[in-house]
């Protein structure tokens, strides 16, 4: 995903979540003076309440569960595994989190791309294959085939610089 998509889906999320809150506070209050009044729910308003909370629900869920979503960044690195069968590509990029780094695993023989490393206050990570299916980028062992790290979910990590490329 390009850097600007990324920003624009960004605040799109931050605008559609702040609208829905807004348009949910209104909804409590249609509905206590509906109530009071003794007349039935707004249910237009009651839908479009519903469709925002999941479009909200959605961006949110991509904007802090999937790596896939985001931006590509500039490419650092390719680092091919021993058996090569695998690629690793490093990128940097800056954007909403700050100066940031991801590697992405390739499976050269169908060319899938799945991203594996998601990390702050990074920008050029050191690469290392320790065995066929297992990598070590900056700090982190990771397991190619079921392993990813997001230094988002990491509350133990002290946040320091990981090692960085020479």
């Amino acid at each position: 995903m390009n850097d600007t998509l990324y920003q624009v889906l960004f605040f799109m999320f931050f605008i559609i979540s702040l609208t829905t809150i807004i348009t949910f506070i209104i909804l409590v209050i249609r509905i206590i003076i509906s109530r009071s009044r003794g007349r039935s729910l707004p249910q237009k308003h009651l839908f479009y309440s519903i469709i925002l909370l999941i479009l909200s629900l959605i961006l949110g869920y991509n904007q802090y569960f999937n790596l896939e979503y985001l931006p590509s960044g500039v490419l650092n690195a390719t680092i091919t595994s021993p058996n090569e069968k695998y690629v690793i590509k490093t990128y940097h990029f800056d954007g909403i989190y700050g100066d940031n780094a991801k590697a992405v695993l390739i499976n050269l023989s169908n060319g899938d791309e799945k991203t594996i490393y998601f990390n702050h206050s990074d920008y050029d990570p050191k690469v290392e294959w320790l065995s066929d299916d297992k990598v070590k980028i900056g700090v982190e062992k990771l397991n190619i085939h079921k392993d990813t790290y997001d230094y988002r979910w990491d509350f133990e990590s002290s946040r320091t610089l990981p090692p960085q490329r020479s």
